[in-house]
């Protein structure tokens, strides 16, 4: 039984601590990833879902497809701006939360002994 808790131990402060330190790398990839942040800066200033208006011949036609075009890229620049925005916050709160349960990672173990402790005797 003391090899046990033993092993449990040793694993809890090397292993397993490590595991948690990684997990905060690939959770952080993963919210990147999921927002697609990297794409939407590559064309933050493209039009929106490609929505484009091509100019005809005359003047009025041209200046039509003009103003088309660029309110979709101003649309396409808001929504994207706003999603990395998102992405942003949500980086954020997973990076403090993943870091939160790095701090409590060491001190775990001792809170539930602590707890079953307080729970048989108290």
């Amino acid at each position: 039984m003391s090899m046990l808790i033993l092993d449990f131990f040793t694993w809890w402060y090397s292993t397993g601590w490590l595991k948690t330190v990684n997990d905060l790398k690939r959770r952080s990839n993963n919210v990147l990833r999921t927002f697609s942040v990297f794409l939407l800066i590559k064309t933050l200033f493209k039009p929106w879902r490609r929505i484009i208006t091509y100019p005809g011949q005359g003047l009025k036609s041209r200046l039509s497809a003009l103003i088309d075009n660029s309110i979709s890229r101003v649309i396409g620049f808001v929504i994207r701006l706003f999603t990395i925005i998102a992405a942003f916050i949500v980086f954020i709160v997973v990076n403090l939360i993943s870091l939160l349960s790095i701090i409590i990672w060491p001190i775990l173990p001792i809170l539930i002994i602590i707890a079953v402790i307080k729970g048989i005797v108290g």
